[in-house]
């Protein structure tokens, strides 16, 4: 990578079904405060069967300064996706998004200036705010969850506020907005055991799966809280059944992390009946909101977490 020449970007779309959501996010790429001859845009149709494929070609009509690409994927799921469209990509520097993230017009820029300081980096990534067009909800229910708990809706806002390398098992990143070095990164870059669904349920950490394997053979991610992206969240998660469901799901994916490294000899998830009892007896004695939360969320992942998947 030659450092003294400005940096070129791939970023790579996934996305399935969401075309209006979609069109949001393509709206803001176009408005990058970075030379379009820099950067190119790869969307990758996830086995659509809405106007996703038409929507795209008007994106491509549109931004002819912009190099573009629709890619069609069949096997449905953002890892496969992903994967997929890092093949089509003619730039080492992958800028992974989500169909419902808004990005600021400066991250290719601020990507630049990190990657240039750090060109050892593996991944780097920073801040998510979900957002809502019924946002009074969506803040309603932010506050009934605990604040460790906003991952819920893809919000990662961590305590620093200055730029900092990570170390294993901190695995609390970024998904919806992530620069992967593929310099650094070798092979297939997303593991298909995440991200796609088994027996009807959709498992992610597919993002958590890479970082915690790339911390594992000593690679650098970089957490900067200057890069920040917002998650638009649809109205179909704004009820408390879709944050019991993720707690749900998120104990099956920890099941699945523990799979993967268990010859590494760590668990990242370990059942404490004294704790699980502690947090019962507190609800029983002061049945608040708070401790219905924490006890709900324990009791929903222990049950995701031995929940058997037929393709486990």
């Amino acid at each position: 990578m030659d450092l003294n020449k400005k940096l070129k970007f791939t970023i790579v779309i996934p996305t399935r079904n969401r075309s209006e959501i979609l069109l949001k996010s393509l709206a803001n790429i176009a408005r990058l405060n970075f030379s379009k001859s820099n950067f190119e845009v790869i969307i990758v149709d996830n086995n659509s069967t809405d106007d996703t494929k038409k929507i795209v070609y008007q994106f491509i009509s549109k931004n002819k300064k912009i190099r573009s690409n629709y890619v069609f994927e069949s096997r449905i799921g953002p890892s496969f996706a992903r994967n997929t469209g890092i093949k089509k990509a003619h730039n080492p520097l992958i800028v992974c998004i989500d169909d419902d993230i808004l990005i600021d017009k400066d991250l290719l820029s601020k990507f630049s200036t990190l990657i240039k300081k750090h060109p050892d980096a593996a991944v780097i990534g920073g801040r998510t705010f979900a957002i809502s067009e019924n946002d009074k909800k969506l803040k309603k229910l932010l506050k009934i969850l605990l604040e460790e708990d906003s991952w819920v809706f893809s919000q990662v806002n961590r305590n620093e506020n200055s730029v900092k390398i990570l170390n294993y098992p901190d695995s609390f990143l970024m998904s919806a907005c992530i620069l992967i070095n593929l310099n650094q990164v070798t092979g297939k870059v997303f593991d298909q055991k995440f991200g796609r669904e088994y027996d009807s349920y959709y498992v992610g950490a597919e993002d958590i799966e890479l970082c915690l394997r790339l911390l594992l053979k000593n690679k650098k991610i970089i957490y900067d809280p200057s890069i920040v992206a917002s998650h638009l969240v649809g109205k179909e998660k704004l009820s408390i059944k879709y944050i019991r469901n993720r707690f749900f799901r998120a104990g099956i994916e920890h099941r699945l992390l523990d799979n993967k490294f268990k010859e590494t000899g760590r668990r990242l998830y370990k059942f404490n009946s004294r704790f699980f009892c502690s947090l019962l007896l507190k609800f029983i004695i002061k049945p608040n909101m708070k401790n219905y939360v924490k006890l709900t969320r324990e009791t929903l992942f222990l049950l995701g977490y031995y929940f058997p998947l037929a393709k486990d």
